[in-house]
């Protein structure tokens, strides 16, 4: 089966910042697809709670057929780990694409050249509100969010600026 990112209302994400803005605002849903369109990776980010781990700490999960499954955890400085509750393997290829979108988070290049195509749910990345402006959809994040997730940002060390 061929995906249509179309068919589940989604916005191709074309710059490194939306692609951060998706994994740390705590809500981001992504998806990578291969050239072909015949392979796709659902990756389902959600926070965790500071009291146990690390401030900016995001939980993996992937959906495989219908379910979601934990896949590992990005820290606030944004490095995926792949940790022991993990059901998949290195070689698989939902954990080979979640390294792909960090390093794509990290990277314009990556992104303007790669065959790889990431894209959001159209949905802001805090909150999960439909995004509908063109401005909002290639931040990633919507208008209310974006105050609260620019000061949020400045308390953990994913930035770099604490």
């Amino acid at each position: 089966m061929e995906f249509n990112p179309q068919e589940i209302s989604s916005y191709l994400i074309t710059n490194k910042d939306t692609i951060l803005n998706c994994i740390h605002g705590g809500k981001g849903q992504l998806v990578l697809t291969s050239p072909t369109g015949q392979s796709h990776c659902y990756l389902f980010l959600k926070p965790r709670n500071e009291r146990e781990f690390q401030p900016g700490t995001i939980f993996v999960y992937v959906k495989h057929e219908s379910y979601k499954y934990y896949l590992g955890m990005l820290t606030a400085d944004n490095v995926f780990k792949l940790t022991c509750n993990s059901r998949f393997e290195y070689d698989t290829e939902a954990v080979k694409g979640a390294y792909y979108i960090v390093k794509m988070s990290s990277n314009q290049e990556l992104i303007n050249k790669s065959p790889m195509k990431l894209y959001h749910f159209c949905r802001c990345a805090r909150c999960g509100r439909l995004l509908n402006s063109e401005q909002w959809l290639e931040l990633g994040i919507g208008r209310r969010c974006m105050h609260k997730y620019l000061e949020d940002r400045k308390r953990t060390t994913w930035d770099g600026n604490s």
